[in-house]
């Protein structure tokens, strides 16, 4: 007969190996619910996908929050876009029109350096936006892929857009020192290393630019899948 000391130690080692077990079924539980839906601190809700092995919102930003939780100013006109504190405008400063609701706000570099994305989310850096270009073939056709298929309210012209990554980039423009441009016709998105990514209604491609410190650009935030 077995001892009580061995036993002891039996029923100890089945244990140790259950809660093993148990854990690495709750984490991959975890691990095979993913995100659909992320809430940013003014309680606006977004899509979410995964693209290149991230979370990747699928809306562009609305929130007039940072990371701290300060208010980003709200530019109504263009003499209020300021280059030298974080603010935020909407398209055309027209906050009731719902297309431009829908392509949410413009940030000048200050707000975008402040990280006004939702709680654990981030801008993403240039390397991470080109990872996930590159995920979907390149430069050349990775435009195609990210933008919307709706041309009348938020593209016109459309070439090429199948949105088959579901990013649904819309075509909402920039800001130039306060002057809205290129709603329907392109969208820019920043880098959290001061660079931006566009895509046009004319191309199937994106481009790379420095991003201008005197400019407003949508945002897409991302998180790591744990």
């Amino acid at each position: 007969m077995k001892s009580r000391t061995s036993i002891t130690r039996n029923l100890l080692i089945i244990l140790f190996v259950s809660i093993l077990i148990a854990g690495t079924s709750c984490k991959k539980e975890q691990q095979d619910d993913p995100i659909t839906s992320v809430t940013d601190r003014n309680g606006n809700s977004y899509k979410v996908i995964v693209l290149d092995e991230k979370y990747w919102m699928a809306e562009n930003l609305k929130s007039t929050k940072t990371s701290s939780g300060s208010s980003i100013t709200i530019a109504t006109s263009p003499v209020q876009w300021s280059t030298t504190t974080a603010c935020c405008s909407w398209y055309a400063y027209n906050s009731t029109y719902t297309y431009y609701q829908d392509c949410g706000l413009l940030y000048n570099s200050e707000a975008m350096k402040k990280n006004p994305c939702p709680e654990g989310w981030r801008i993403p850096s240039s390397s991470e936006w080109n990872s996930m270009i590159n995920s979907l073939g390149g430069t050349a056709v990775a435009g195609g892929k990210l933008k919307s298929t709706d041309n009348n309210a938020y593209w016109v012209n459309n070439v090429g857009a199948t949105n088959s990554s579901k990013f649904n980039a819309y075509g909402s423009g920039f800001s130039n020192n306060g002057n809205c441009l290129g709603y329907r016709s392109s969208a820019h998105y920043w880098t959290s290393d001061m660079s931006t990514r566009e895509v046009a209604a004319n191309t199937t491609g994106v481009t790379i630019a420095a991003g201008s410190t005197s400019n407003g650009y949508s945002i897409r935030c991302i998180k790591d899948i744990e």
